[in-house]
């Protein structure tokens, strides 16, 4: 066994409620397709219930990177495994800056570790599909 750990993008869409549905704004229009794409890609009819939907992407893995996962638990509060936190863009990019100009090798980070780490921030944070999507961290082991 060894740690796990993930970062997801999350993404809310409330295009099931009938306000929503009648709006004729781009914005709207936008929400209303994305939740009848996802309730049709799973083959989920839209009933009187059907009002919001989650949409949670794998931005990043890492195995049995330890640093970043005491690192995440200092500046996040994570303490326990198979705790899952929200993550602000800030924070990624707080942990992009670490990673990139404080050394972290010498505190015990793997160089593997922290191209991954870099890669997968910048994929957090440039990819215009997670623009308004939230993140979360979790790790488990």
């Amino acid at each position: 066994m060894g740690l796990d750990q993930h970062l997801y993008a999350v993404k809310t869409l409330v295009g099931g409620y009938e306000s929503v549905r009648n709006q004729t704004d781009d914005k709207s229009r936008k929400e209303v397709a994305q939740f009848d794409a996802v309730l049709a890609a799973i083959g989920c009819p839209l009933g009187p219930q059907t009002k919001i939907v989650e949409v949670r992407v794998q931005v990043g893995y890492w195995r049995k990177a330890w640093p970043l996962h005491r690192w995440m638990a200092n500046r996040c509060g994570v303490t326990e495994y198979y705790e899952t936190m929200g993550c602000s863009p800030n924070t990624i990019r707080a942990l992009r800056d670490f990673v990139e100009t404080q050394g972290p090798v010498a505190q015990g980070w793997d160089a593997r570790d922290i191209e991954s780490t870099i890669a997968i921030c910048d994929t957090a944070l440039n990819t215009p599909a997670f623009a308004g999507c939230r993140f979360v961290y979790d790790a488990a082991w």
